[in-house]
């Protein structure tokens, strides 16, 4: 049976563990790993060290998934594509917020992991 497994890092304390991560995904590839990925609080900005960790992670041929758009705004989807080389976007609820974020996915033929019916529990409506 196939097996592959995504490598997730959790920020802000990953900052200075972003190289490593993508380092030791890219050392396991033979052995199923294909990607990494990045999520938890989206009212931190990205750290440079992430997005050139996470481009590096792209030029060795390892697939990007980050968790955006979930409680943060569109923009934060749209720093994921162009600046992180996104492929696969973990939630993205408020992609459908900006139109223009919206079409970029759409042309980018990006995918969205998200739980239908979960969305009024993550953005803080009533459940």
């Amino acid at each position: 049976m196939l097996q592959c497994l995504i490598v997730s890092q959790l920020k802000p304390p990953s900052i200075e563990r972003c190289a490593e991560i993508v380092s030791l995904a890219a050392r396991y590839k033979s052995r199923g790993v294909v990607g990494v990925d990045i999520a938890g609080d989206e009212l931190r900005r990205l750290d440079q060290r992430h997005i050139d960790g996470f481009r590096d992670a792209r030029k060795l041929g390892l697939h990007v998934t980050v968790h955006a758009g979930e409680s943060g705004p569109a923009a934060n989807v749209r720093q994921a594509i162009e600046e992180l080389g996104a492929e696969r976007i973990g939630h993205g609820y408020h992609v459908v917020d900006d139109e223009e974020v919206y079409q970029l996915a759409k042309d980018k033929n990006i995918h969205f992991e998200v739980m239908l019916g979960a969305r009024p529990c993550v953005v803080g409506s009533a459940c």
